[in-house]
């Protein structure tokens, strides 16, 4: 059982370090784009929208993986464990 456990903490380790990295790695790809690549005029608008969507996300992301929003589920893990090893007793 131990085992799974560890197999299971690491696979959320593994997807939310895949997932920040892929953001971050968008968004600096993005904002390089941006300021490299000349965007014609009448789709300057929709690029700036979704840049700034994007950009948005990614802080999104990144304070949930490391903000509070973490915490609480790092503590209702916890939680969850000691409840299924009082249940094996």
């Amino acid at each position: 059982m131990g085992n799974s456990r560890l197999h299971l903490i690491m696979s959320k380790l593994n997807a939310r370090t895949a997932l920040t990295l892929f953001f971050i790695v968008g968004a600096v790809v993005l904002l390089i784009l941006m300021f490299t690549t000349p965007i014609p005029e009448p789709n300057k608008d929709m690029a700036y929208l979704f840049v700034g969507g994007y950009i948005g996300w990614t802080g999104a992301s990144i304070t949930y993986w490391f903000g509070t929003s973490k915490g609480s589920n790092d503590k209702q893990d916890e939680l969850n464990r000691l409840r299924e090893s009082d249940g094996n007793r």
